[in-house]
């Protein structure tokens, strides 16, 4: 009988791993997306600096549009390093419980006799 149940343990430990792989894997879709919009507004930017619609600013003035481009990348920058390190750790979790439920499974489908 307790076979049966460690066979269930496994399947819904390996369940919820692959459930957190799946949310860390849409997060990170999501943010890719985010990154390839600010890379869409910066090339605008230069296209539009490069055909004298915009004029050149000083890129080191707060107000300018380079500057505000430049507080942007760096707000980002500072984001993936703090989600690369908030990250690790579901991500080691789900791998731990895949383990654990692939150990639960093969616990309760050991022959018994």
């Amino acid at each position: 009988m307790w076979t049966e149940w460690t066979n269930a343990a496994g399947l819904a430990c390996d369940f919820a791993g692959f459930c957190l792989l799946g949310y860390e894997w849409w997060r990170g879709f999501t943010d890719h997306l985010d990154n390839v919009e600010l890379e869409a507004v910066k090339a605008e930017h230069q296209a539009r600096q490069r055909t004298g619609l915009c004029p050149p600013t000083n890129p080191l003035s707060a107000g300018s549009e380079v500057g505000q481009l430049r507080a942007v990348a760096a707000g980002y920058r500072y984001k993936a390093r703090c989600d690369l390190v908030m990250r690790g750790t579901p991500v080691a979790v789900a791998f731990v419980l895949i383990v654990i439920g692939f150990v639960l499974q093969l616990i309760g489908q050991w022959p018994t006799g």
